[in-house]
């Protein structure tokens, strides 16, 4: 028992004394970290860039709203605009029919 338990203290202590494939570990922990960092960097752009168009959208709506109650003859056409501005010029089925 008392060998089993030396030998067990010698590995342990080779295991924690030899610096053999050290750089090893320390290359993959920072791997790991600097892909963290980049996920976290492109989710942060992607967030920026989708409240930049959230914004856009919302003031091209209350723009269009303006010009609705001040020229209601031009209702449709604001509308339009809109809907253009807010779906990245795919023009949806009613922005089509409007066009015709």
């Amino acid at each position: 028992m008392k060998q089993s338990i030396a030998s067990i203290k010698a590995l342990v202590g080779a295991f924690w004394t030899r610096e053999a494939g050290a750089i090893a570990v320390t290359a993959a922990l920072s791997i790991v970290a600097l892909v963290g960092i980049a996920g976290f960097a492109i989710d942060i752009g992607h967030a920026y860039s989708a409240q930049r168009v959230i914004q856009a959208s919302a003031e091209a709506a209350a723009a269009a709203g303006k010009a609705t109650s001040a020229y209601p003859c031009i209702s449709a056409s604001a509308v339009f605009y809109v809907e253009v501005f807010a779906t990245g010029c795919n023009l949806s089925s009613t922005a089509a029919e409007f066009i015709k």
